[in-house]
């Protein structure tokens, strides 16, 4: 890459300030420079993945557009059923002493948490019902909350109800993000077709915001579409980020974001048509941590990672390659990719966005299944050191068991 990017203006002023301001997120030590050789297999540690679980369950980390931490890199959450096709629970994986503890259910009912999210600062754990998980108490779905950092403290909290959905909505996709601090919840509430849908599958959606102590809500945006994967932007909160669903070859405004100054009605903040005339077809977006931007994969060819900027401008393609998803590291540097060889086998890199060093492949080979959560959705520790993903099993990619791998990225020469 040559000259400044966009992203480096885009940083710079004020954007400098502020990261001068707050230093590093949650207090973690900044990453280290990159490595003056290029990133290479072997060296002290092992290359191979830890299982943390095996194919005698389903287990799943959280999408990468959430957040599974806490207590830094020490803890992370997911999900895991005891048995294949038994219900599924919630667990916390402790890195340092390699166990594992599960979150108690709610009253006895079971809690489903797939896409759940956790406070960075509070470890606050939000969960979401389904319509079928809410009844028979309710059709209204509800967010409930559980203290993470008083159960590691004391061996137990409680699950609280911080969330209830109004008469004849649903959650999309079941989920809820929440900001750092643990005062806010984001969320898309679906409220059936419109009467004459643009895509098939769309929705009435309303974006809402909730004050967690107040019980405030705010409607931040209502369209005829469906919407979705709805986060707060890790760089600037007050920059909430949501996906428009629906097929991707219909409509060409994937990437889209709320901001009470800039963007007070929504807005599609990526555009798909470019100035060159090339037509991108975007999905599986994820804010970033350093600066007013998003990671985000093109399905058309050629295929490959973009990032794009929440001001509207024309996104920079990153690196090209048979990319499935994406998440970036704190630092901003580096994308974790799965990627398509062939059939359902898959592969895990790991892309410089500098382009000083190529992509390597970190994981050769893994699988994938045809639906969630048989997806890999690879992530980036909160340190940058770790990358977590899940893998079906290759017997039965589609109903069979599935684990959770953890690969070090100091294996391969990347900065610690």
């Amino acid at each position: 890459m040559t000259g400044p990017s966009r992203r480096s203006l885009l940083i710079g002023g004020a954007g400098a300030a502020l990261v001068g301001a707050f230093g590093t997120l949650d207090g973690l030590p900044a990453l280290a420079g990159p490595p003056d050789v290029r990133p290479r297999r072997g060296g002290p540690l092992s290359t191979d993945v830890q299982w943390i679980t095996g194919y005698d369950t389903t287990a799943y980390v959280t999408y990468m557009h959430q957040n599974g931490y806490f207590h830094g890199c020490r803890y992370f959450v997911y999900r895991k059923a005891l048995t294949l096709g038994g219900p599924n629970l919630l667990h916390v994986y402790d890195t340092v002493m390699q166990t594992s503890f599960q979150v108690p259910d709610r009253a006895g009912h079971q809690m489903v948490g797939g896409y759940l999210d956790v406070s960075r600062a509070t470890g606050l754990l939000l969960n979401a019902e389904s319509p079928s998980a809410a009844k028979p108490e309710t059709t209204r779905p509800r967010i409930w909350a559980y203290d993470l950092n008083e159960h590691v403290a004391t061996g137990s909290s409680t699950w609280e109800q911080i969330y209830q959905v109004p008469e004849g909505a649903t959650i999309a996709d079941t989920t809820a993000s929440i900001n750092a601090a643990g005062t806010h919840i984001a969320l898309s509430e679906l409220y059936g077709k419109p009467a004459v849908p643009e895509i098939p599958g769309d929705q009435i959606s309303k974006i809402v915001k909730v004050d967690i102590a107040t019980g405030v809500r705010e409607v931040l945006v209502e369209r005829e579409t469906l919407h979705n994967h709805v986060h707060f932007c890790p760089y600037d909160e007050d920059w909430i980020v949501f996906s428009r669903e629906g097929d991707s070859t219909l409509h060409k405004e994937r990437v889209w974001a709320h901001h009470p100054v800039h963007a007070p009605a929504g807005a599609n903040v990526v555009p798909q048509i470019l100035a060159s005339g090339q037509v991108l077809r975007l999905s599986h977006e994820r804010a970033s941590w350093d600066a007013p931007t998003v990671v985000v994969i093109n399905y058309e060819n050629p295929r490959g990672v973009w990032r794009g900027f929440l001001d509207g401008s024309e996104p920079e393609q990153l690196a090209t390659g048979r990319f499935e998803h994406c998440d970036v590291s704190r630092d901003g540097r580096y994308v974790v990719t799965d990627t398509s060889l062939t059939g359902s086998a898959m592969c895990i890199q790991v892309i410089d966005t500098t382009g000083q060093f190529p992509i390597t492949t970190v994981v050769p080979q893994t699988n994938r299944g045809v639906s969630h959560p048989r997806h890999n959705h690879p992530i980036f520790s909160p340190d940058g050191r770790y990358v977590l993903f899940n893998d079906p099993d290759p017997d039965n990619v589609n109903t069979g068991g599935l684990r959770i791998g953890i690969v070090d990225l100091r294996a391969f020469g990347y900065p610690v």
